[in-house]
């Protein structure tokens, strides 16, 4: 699993140390990885809020761009998909 974070990484490592993540947390200001993966706002000028599952060859298998922050996929959808790339 890797997250790509919307701070810099002075804020990444401060945010992996206090909620304990032990999977790759990249930092954020890299405009052109968003912008590969198709998750940069221009309007707003940041990271828009996305879960992907990317196969073991870099092929995207599913993406959910969330409105706003809070708007994520559930933990089943995301099971749902993982289970079928077995």
């Amino acid at each position: 699993m890797v997250a790509i974070a919307n701070s810099n990484r002075p804020d990444v490592r401060r945010t992996r140390k206090a909620l304990g993540i032990t999977f790759s947390l990249i930092p954020g200001p890299n405009r052109k990885v968003q912008e590969e993966y198709g998750v940069y706002d221009e309007e707003k000028r940041r990271l828009t809020p996305a879960t992907m599952v990317v196969d073991k060859d870099s092929i995207i298998r599913f993406k959910y761009v969330g409105k706003d922050d809070e708007d994520r996929p559930g933990l089943s959808r995301i099971l749902s998909v993982l289970r079928q790339l077995r």
